[in-house]
């Protein structure tokens, strides 16, 4: 409808990821995890969804042959040599989807265990068997990047970018030194913040009904009987982030029959009262991996699929041993469960209002 002219050239359909690869080997394939995310691969078995093509008017259009991720596509070819600085014939491997790569960097990949890469946004995702739909729609099915393994994911939205906002906002910028300073300002703070309550992005994304939705701060009024501070803002925007990941959690639970752990990884977890704060709502233990849990998930991908880094099997139990456990206290673990229904009871509420 945008490009009619440009639309009649087309011959192929893929994603960015598969384009990229393309660019860099000369072959054109589509990782399946990825496909399946986009709608052109089937989940069940990753091979191209040809049966989709005429009803995405895409009759004439073909559909790349699959690879796995964690695979070799082919090697690097001179002129994407040249552009990378690097050398021809270089093994290209896909890696997945991004969070899919992150549970993978966290060890993430036996059934009943969950995965969340906090980061920009916040995908939590809970490692399958099989294929696990939702009936409701509301929850995405996916393939992970490990063989014969799938995940159910239910995404939180905006978390890191949510909180760089607030940082800018309150804190004058974005900047490391000013994280550390409103992790400190957070943890000062009692748990509830003070009456605040965040609404600034993290909810539970219906896949049916995305769009924009009503948000901000709620806070006790008049001001002049305690005004919020900074430290209140800060962690009532981090209890929120984490009120938002048990809300996904408990909705995969009850979908695919439990969630055995937790492991969250992303930039979310260099904050350190987001950590304690999370352990205790989710009842923990919690695992936090690593902060660049995606990058690290691509690299032992890569060593895989190369045959020059741990089997795979091996490279995941290795990105598991370096999570650090958090167990909150009863008292603590009790104390949020009680904040967790006051904050999804006003959420119900700030639901009904209209943009």
């Amino acid at each position: 409808r945008q490009a009619p002219a440009v639309f009649a050239r087309a011959r192929t359909v893929s994603g960015l990821a598969d384009w990229l690869v393309y660019r860099m080997t000369g072959v054109l394939l589509m990782e399946s995890a990825q496909g399946a995310d986009s709608g052109t691969a089937l989940v069940a078995s990753g091979l191209p969804a040809a049966a989709f093509r005429a009803p995405l008017g895409l009759s004439e259009i073909d559909l790349p042959p699959s690879c796995e991720p964690g695979t070799v596509a082919w090697t690097l070819k001179s002129a994407a040599a040249r552009q990378l600085g690097l050398r021809e014939g270089v093994p290209v491997v896909p890696a997945g989807p991004d969070t899919q790569a992150g549970l993978a960097g966290m060890g993430v990949g036996e059934p009943g265990r969950a995965g969340v890469v906090a980061g920009w946004s916040a995908a939590a995702q809970l490692v399958t068997g099989r294929p696990v739909f939702d009936d409701t729609r509301s929850l995405w099915t996916g393939r992970h990047v490990i063989p014969k393994r799938w995940v159910l994911e239910g995404n939180a939205g905006e978390m890191g970018g949510a909180y760089e906002w607030l940082a800018g906002l309150i804190a004058g910028g974005a900047r490391p030194d000013v994280f550390a300073k409103l992790d400190r300002d957070a943890a000062a703070t009692p748990p509830g913040a003070r009456g605040a309550t965040a609404y600034l992005g993290p909810s539970f994304v219906n896949m049916l009904s995305v769009g924009l939705r009503t948000g901000g701060v709620l806070f006790p009024v008049p001001l002049a009987f305690e005004p919020p501070d900074r430290g209140s803002l800060a962690r009532a925007a981090l209890e929120s982030f984490a009120f938002a990941l048990r809300y996904n959690l408990d909705r995969l639970g009850l979908v695919a029959e439990g969630v055995a752990d937790v492991t969250i990884g992303g930039g979310m977890v260099r904050t350190r009262t987001f950590r304690e704060i999370a352990a205790a709502t989710l009842r923990g233990p919690v695992a936090f991996g690593p902060a660049d849990a995606t990058l690290r998930g691509a690299l032992t991908l890569a060593g895989a699929g190369t045959g020059d880094g741990l089997q795979l099997s091996r490279g995941l139990a290795a990105r598991r041993g370096e999570s650090r456990v958090l167990s909150p206290s009863p008292a603590s673990a009790a104390e949020y469960g009680g904040l967790y229904d006051a904050w999804r009871a006003r959420e119900r509420r700030v639901l009904e209002l209209e943009l």
